[in-house]
This record gives structure tokens, sequence and C-alpha cells, in this order.
């Protein structure tokens, strides 16, 4: 395990156990709430994005909760986690830069933070993946 895994003293599957969950709670909230969230963070683009983005993350939490059961973690599985993970973060912090001027400070805050949340979540899955990865 890495030092990082130690310190913490986490088996590494439980960061897509942890993943898993809050994917499943944000992409419930965003799918079931998105109009009451675009008025309140002031979102300048349709719904429709907010409801698209919580559906994406349904299958992104079953994807996690598979990871996190599977008995290793396979470089495809791994890279998809990346892949995911690095995109989302992009995309938000794109969306932030080109509607910072018409979201409010909350919305600009809390699109900004998720987006740290999922760097945060890549970085944690990189730390602990070693252990938990297998070459086949």
């Amino acid at each position: 395990m890495t030092a990082l895994a130690n310190a913490l003293k986490l088996h590494p599957r439980m960061i897509y156990f942890a993943d898993a969950a809050a994917c499943l709670i944000l992409g419930a909230v965003l799918a079931a709430a998105a109009a009451p969230l675009t008025a309140l963070l002031a979102w300048p683009l349709p719904n429709a994005l907010l409801i698209a983005s919580g559906l994406i993350l349904l299958p992104w939490a079953a994807f996690n909760l598979l990871t996190a059961r599977a008995r290793q973690l396979t470089p495809a599985m791994l890279a998809i986690h990346v892949a995911g993970d690095a995109l989302w973060g992009i995309g938000s912090v794109a969306l932030a830069a080109i509607h910072a001027g018409q979201m409010s400070e909350l919305g600009l805050f809390l699109l900004l933070a998720q987006a740290l949340a999922v760097a945060g979540m890549l970085a944690l899955k990189l730390a602990f993946a070693r252990p938990f990865l297998t070459i086949a």
C-alpha cells in the first residue's frame, strides 16, 4: 500500500465506494431539482443540462461501485476513471470560466468546488491504484 493509504488506513477500493455514493447523491439532486438549482445558482444554461449531468452521474456511480467490488483494478478500468474524472473536472472549470459573469457567486463557488472535489477524487484514485491494480 502507498504511504497515503497506510496513513489513512483505507483499502484502495474505498475511494470508489465513496465516489459511487457522491455521484449517486449529486446525480439524483441534479436530475430531480434542476429547475430550482438553475434559479438559485443563476445557471445561464438550460435546466436540461443539469438534468443530463445528473443522469450521466448515475451510471458513473454504478461504474464506481462495479470498480469497488472488482477483485482487481485493471488498467482499462483505471484509464476510464482517469478520463472520466479529468473530463468532468476540465468541463466544470471551462463552464465556470465561460459563464462566470452570468452565474451567482454561490453558483460559481459550487461549480468550482465540485471540480476541485473531482480532482481530489482522481488524485486519490491514482494514489490508491497500485495495490489494487493488476496488469494482465
